[in-house]
């Protein structure tokens, strides 16, 4: 199967469960990769028979922005669904990292992939 992948795209949300996370927006990282045909846009050149994946980046951050979930693994399976159901896409992997989450490494992040039903 083909891949379109989004890297590094960065938000900032209110995510977490601490009280300081539920007041100050913090960044959130997504790592996304959306498994589909594109052998169509292949041949024609045309945008309408692919995956737009500036469509797709705008719809994630503004999800990110209307959304308060207290966990990164929430806001992956909302994303997830979301991208299978609005979109040609037939298996989304999604990461998700908080650059903030601990003083004692980099980064914390989720990885789930889901499945067109």
């Amino acid at each position: 199967m083909d891949q379109i992948i989004i890297r590094d795209l960065q938000a900032q949300g209110i995510i977490g469960v601490h009280p300081h996370e539920r007041v100050q927006k913090q960044s959130i990282v997504f790592n996304i990769t959306m498994e589909t045909d594109l052998r169509p846009a292949g041949v024609s050149d045309h945008l309408q028979d692919t995956v737009n994946y500036q469509t797709i980046s705008e719809r994630i951050l503004e999800v990110v922005e209307e959304t308060q979930y207290f966990l990164i693994e929430r806001l992956a399976a909302h994303l997830a669904t979301l991208i299978l159901e609005e979109y040609p896409v037939d298996v989304v992997h999604i990461s998700i990292d908080k650059p903030q989450a601990l003083d004692t490494c980099r980064s914390v992040a989720v990885h789930i992939t889901r499945r067109k039903e």
